[in-house]
């Protein structure tokens, strides 16, 4: 904890994008539900320790009193969003890339947020991308471009697309409410998209190559190593062509969290873009195969 001197401010920021991105999401298809307005209260619950400082404490007190009300209209929304914007325009100093990406993130959310993603929202999120192609190789945009490339090549949008894309936001998006999760859930369960950080990769340990990266909260990389090895596979220490897959510790400084990701991850995406099938793995998905 004494590193959120530091990253205090960051938190703040990251806090307003995901919002700003949340907000976009929810209004992108001009129809407003309960499900989405009790996420958005979940999302003032959840950021509560930033419920003193201004500007939060005045956009927490509107989305507050929507709630209570049970009136989230497009003006109350409009109004949240100016608030955003003053707050983000404002912050000359922070890194534009992890800005789009955590409004990016928020996007994804607010169209998840009644557990079922429309055609209209599905074409906002489209033109989002679009308008932000800035972003090619940063995750998650390269991985929800394709997958949206692929839903819309033939102009019809069938229901094993759209479930296959609630599947994948699913994977990386945190749903508040319960009852929407569990249907997302039930709607999703056996779906698997190749992408990352798969909540069940299938994992091969026998003549698979495998390289680590981050810091993982049970072995240091040269135990990792030898526990792979150990199960027939291979260890690679960089990330190549070779690879098949790539395991992503949990344990970090908290600093990271601000960031995007690491350069090993960043690789990876690329040798993804170039048409191999390389599998991002969170380690404890391996420690479970283990």
């Amino acid at each position: 904890m004494k590193y959120r001197v530091f990253t205090k401010k960051s938190e703040l920021d990251k806090a307003f994008n995901s919002l700003n991105g949340l907000l976009q999401g929810i209004s992108s298809d001009n129809v407003l539900r309960k499900e989405e307005l009790e996420e958005l209260n979940s999302w003032v619950r959840h950021h509560s320790e930033l419920i003193g400082r201004n500007p939060f404490k005045e956009i927490a007190h509107v989305i507050t009193c929507a709630v209570q009300d049970n009136n989230l209209d497009n003006e109350v929304l409009q109004d949240l969003k100016w608030l955003c914007a003053q707050f983000i325009d404002e912050n000359i100093y922070f890194d534009g890339f992890t800005a789009d990406i955590q409004t990016l993130h928020g996007f994804c959310h607010g169209i998840l947020a009644d557990g079922h993603i429309s055609d209209e929202e599905i074409y906002a999120l489209q033109k989002w991308m679009l308008e932000n192609e800035h972003l090619q190789s940063y995750y998650p945009y390269d991985e929800i471009y394709t997958l949206l490339d692929e839903i819309l090549e033939d102009g019809v949008i069938e229901e094993k697309e759209r479930v296959a894309l609630t599947a994948y936001l699913n994977d990386f998006i945190d749903l508040k409410s319960i009852n929407i999760a569990n249907k997302v859930d039930t709607l999703t369960k056996g779906v698997s998209v190749e992408g990352l950080f798969h909540k069940n990769p299938r994992i091969q340990l026998s003549d698979t190559v495998f390289s680590f990266t981050g810091e993982s909260e049970k072995m240091t990389r040269n135990e990792i190593a030898d526990v792979i090895q150990e199960k027939g596979g291979v260890f690679s220490k960089g990330v190549t062509k070779k690879v098949q897959v790539l395991l992503v510790g949990i344990k970090g400084n908290p600093c990271w969290a601000y960031s995007c990701y690491g350069r090993k991850v960043e690789q990876a995406i690329k040798l993804r873009k170039a048409g191999s099938t390389i599998l991002i793995v969170n380690e404890m998905d391996f420690w479970n195969k283990i």
